[in-house]
């Protein structure tokens, strides 16, 4: 099917504008794959061309979302952004077929630059924005703080609780895999998305599945449509999501990480005006100090 649609459908190339338009429809269709054009704007080059690659249709939620289509962006980045020097990003978009399919194909001289065009290194939307609140937090004056007690019932979280944030995961469905140029691995569930940097081992049909199994990416989609039931998160074992339909569980050896272990976003609250709660997982930080 994916091989199918690749050869089908070649490749757009779009201006900055025209992404930022295509952002709006897929977040006016309530897709999951988009991102935020208002923050897009700001480190997008405005000269750019960002290419759209046709990566799996998808069928869709049963909360009424329509099949549509997943695309692999490469997004050209501002050469004068602070936090980074990479040229582009990498990030998924979803828009209806009908849309993509009306978007000018490219001509010969723009096919010629793109066989030239690389996604190696590249980071993904993540990992820079990762990088912009970083070093916002590094730039901000410092402020003394006065000591003020702690009420019993506080909500302010003073240290990191292992598996607080995953095992919200529990009741969730996993809706759809995505395999990101064999680089990493993005599993979206009802509330939240994941990307993976590592390929986890995989619990299905009675059996574990390891990256080098054949049959190992039918084994992920499998999983696919069960709920989450439970969730751990301990250093030496590293993080496991049980469904109904089998287990994930990531951890790593160290020369299988090449920058992040796992990162995990939190779909934000209907309404509000903030990004969703977050958690990064790193070699020799939280429940893989044994990586470090």
């Amino acid at each position: 099917m994916a091989d199918d649609l690749k050869s089908r459908l070649v490749p757009r190339v779009v201006s900055t504008p025209e992404l930022l338009r295509l952002e709006t429809v897929s977040r006016d269709h309530a897709f999951n794959q988009n991102l935020d054009p208002a923050w897009l704007e700001s480190v997008i080059s405005v000269e750019g061309h960002h290419l759209i690659t046709p990566e799996l249709a998808h069928p869709g939620r049963e909360r009424g979302e329509a099949a549509h289509l997943r695309s692999l962006l490469r997004i050209q980045l501002r050469t004068d952004l602070p936090w980074t020097d990479a040229p582009a990003m990498l990030s998924l978009l979803d828009l209806p077929f009908e849309v993509f399919e009306s978007l000018p194909e490219p001509s010969i001289g723009t096919l010629n630059w793109l066989v030239d065009l690389t996604t190696a290194g590249i980071p993904t939307q993540a990992q820079v924005a990762e990088q912009q609140e970083r070093t916002q937090l590094q730039v901000r004056p410092h402020v003394p703080q006065v000591p003020q007690p702690i009420a019993s019932n506080s909500s302010e979280r003073t240290a990191y609780v292992p598996n607080a944030l995953l095992s919200r995961l529990v009741g969730d469905r996993l809706v759809a895999v995505s395999f990101v140029l064999d680089s990493y691995l993005q599993l979206q569930f009802d509330e939240a998305n994941m990307n993976v940097g590592v390929w986890p081992v995989v619990t299905f049909g009675g059996r574990p599945w390891h990256a080098s199994d054949v049959g190992y990416a039918d084994s992920l989609r499998h999983l696919c449509g069960g709920t989450v039931v439970s969730t751990s998160e301990k250093t030496g074992d590293g993080l496991r999501i049980g469904l109904s339909t089998g287990e994930i569980h990531i951890n790593p050896t160290l020369d299988e990480v090449y920058v992040e272990i796992a990162l995990l976003r939190m779909h934000p609250a209907p309404g509000a005006n903030q990004p969703g709660e977050w958690m990064c997982w790193r070699p020799g930080e939280h429940s893989f100090e044994h990586l470090g």
